[in-house]
């Protein structure tokens, strides 16, 4: 492997724009699961402190102190947790990864797949669409891309 100055810059001008287009998009998907979890919290008025009565109309208000009180925020609250921890790890590792210059097509595929797959796994899990086959199948995809990448940088270092 070589990690001359040209070498890196080549590589990250080839996988830059893929990358920062990946970032984005996940950052987005992550503040949309933040809005998602405020909506779910007044349509079920379930909240977490009391300041959060102002948002909320009249009727039962449930107070839940360690964030949950009803399944749909507890199912919108760990969704948005498992991606904290897979996204931030995919993108910790993936310019490390890169630095293996990995061949283009590969990296596009493997890239893409990701991100398609951790996008179909969220809307999946927020039962927007209801099937738990192919939920279980985009999370294995997410976690095997992760480990195809981890494995090759392991090896190549």
């Amino acid at each position: 492997m070589d990690l001359t100055g040209k070498n890196v810059e080549e590589y990250f001008e080839k996988f830059g724009a893929l990358y920062a287009w990946s970032t984005s998009i996940f950052v987005l998907q992550l503040l949309a699961l933040t809005w998602f979890t405020g909506r779910i919290r007044v349509r079920t008025q379930t909240i977490h402190s009391e300041e959060d009565k102002v948002w909320m109309k009249d009727g039962k208000i449930t107070l839940c102190g360690n964030g949950g009180g009803h399944p749909d925020v507890d199912r919108i609250r760990k969704i948005h947790f498992e991606d904290l921890t897979l996204i931030i790890s995919w993108l910790l590792v993936v310019p490390f990864w890169l630095l293996t210059s990995p061949d283009y097509t590969t990296g596009f595929i493997i890239m893409n797949l990701f991100v398609i797959s951790k996008i179909f796994h969220t809307v999946l899990f927020m039962e927007l669409i209801v099937s738990p086959i192919f939920e279980k199948i985009t999370l294995i995809t997410c976690y095997f891309l992760m480990t195809i990448v981890t494995v090759h940088l392991i090896c190549c270092f």
